[in-house]
């Protein structure tokens, strides 16, 4: 199962979570290019592309290197290994590395496939001139709220998955989507009350 496999093998579960992570990167790149360059005209986002305040900047500006997102992915990296030694080999309690790298991969599922979404939409826009018609505005705190739905849906879903099949790794996805929608939900309060 690919639980067992992420959690006996530290290196492929490395691998796995730096590709997510620097795709999440770089989906994000393109698709705030195609807003800007193509999709802008159609659908205007209140404040910037990116939700995530520490990354608004680099992605506003299309920074294809980031020395933040590459801070970022080392850590995450580092504190992986750590608690993989600590929870595997020293205290063995291999459920707790199943439940943060859960929490970290499924996370960026649910994250991707919004990319998947905004590149395919966006990328209309730049292929047929009647792809999208007419203009849009969306507020900053629905654009939050909106990404808080989504994020527990997926929380939903995974916490489901964790019903079904008892597994620790969806338990993490589940918690960690949550955790983000909540943290949307919170942004999109406070955006809501400054305008």
């Amino acid at each position: 199962m690919l639980e067992d496999l992420l959690v006996e093998n530290l290196w492929i579960s490395l691998t796995v979570w730096a590709l997510l992570f620097i795709s999440d990167y770089y989906f994000t790149i393109y698709g705030a290019y195609l807003y800007q360059t193509y999709a802008k005209q159609y659908v205007v986002y209140e404040g910037s592309y990116e939700l995530t305040p520490s990354f608004q900047n680099d992605v506003n500006n299309l920074r294809r290197v980031s020395p933040r997102f590459l801070v970022s992915l080392s850590l995450t990296i580092i504190f992986l290994i750590i608690l993989w030694f600590l929870s595997v080999k020293f205290l063995e309690t291999p459920w707790l590395f199943s439940f943060l790298i859960g929490a970290l991969i499924l996370s960026e599922v649910a994250i991707h496939i919004r990319h998947v979404r905004n590149i395919y939409l966006f990328g209309l826009t730049r292929k047929t001139k009647n792809g999208l018609k007419g203009h849009i505005e969306y507020r900053r705190w629905v654009i939050l709220k909106s990404s808080a739905i989504e994020l527990t849906s997926f929380s939903a879903l995974f916490l489901l998955g964790f019903l079904i099949s008892n597994s620790w790794f969806f338990l993490g996805g589940a918690v960690r989507c949550l955790m983000l929608g909540l943290s949307h939900l919170r942004l999109a309060r406070k955006s809501s009350t400054n305008n």
